[in-house]
């Protein structure tokens, strides 16, 4: 079974909900929230509130395949971002593009579609610094998203296969990919 989990913790921001069917929310207390996003086969999105013990969102039909990976911006203790830029996480699926939602309102924000991927679950990450997200592709290419805009800012070139995992280093400006065939490779991502 294919399934995404992604432990979250938001303090005095609140979420959305979904109260009258798909189109509709509503803001939760202002208190503390340990959330829980999961996925999968189902191509839903769902949102856990572990201080209330129930569900608190389902976002259906989120992705049109299934979801195979969430990823929470968490920044880096060496890097410093805005403070709205950690409610902010990315969802991906295999020939569905990455796709960047806010928290707050659990609404797609951007979506990242310059990547070939419609056989393999390629990986993504964020950047320290939280200006890219990085993912893998098909071409034997690893791609930088802008996250403040749809269009990819760099294709790292290079690898010998399907580029399927992508990782940020915390402290360095540098991206770790992995490839289908087994070979690593880092880069230096400039910019942040």
């Amino acid at each position: 079974a294919c399934i995404a989990a992604l432990a979250w913790n938001v303090r005095a921001e609140g979420v959305g909900r979904a109260s009258r069917g798909p189109d509709a929310w509503e803001e939760l207390p202002n208190s503390a929230a340990d959330l829980v996003l999961a996925a999968g086969r189902n191509r839903t999105l769902e949102v856990f509130d572990l201080n209330a013990g129930r569900s608190a969102a389902l976002l259906a039909g989120v992705h049109s395949r299934p979801i195979h990976q969430i990823c929470q911006n968490k920044g880096s203790s060496f890097a410093t971002q805005h403070p709205q830029a950690y409610h902010l996480f990315a969802t991906t699926a295999t020939g569905d593009g990455v796709k960047l939602w806010d928290m707050r309102t659990l609404r797609c924000e951007r979506r990242f579609e310059g990547h070939p991927n419609r056989c393999h679950p390629c990986g993504i990450a964020w950047s320290p610094c939280g200006r890219y997200v990085a993912c893998g592709a098909e071409d034997r290419h690893a791609y930088l998203y802008e996250t403040g805009s749809s269009t990819f800012s760099r294709r790292l070139a290079g690898h010998s296969d399907t580029v399927m995992a992508v990782a940020f280093s915390p402290s360095a400006v540098q991206l770790a990919t992995a490839t289908l065939d087994g070979k690593l490779q880092l880069f230096q991502a400039e910019g942040c």
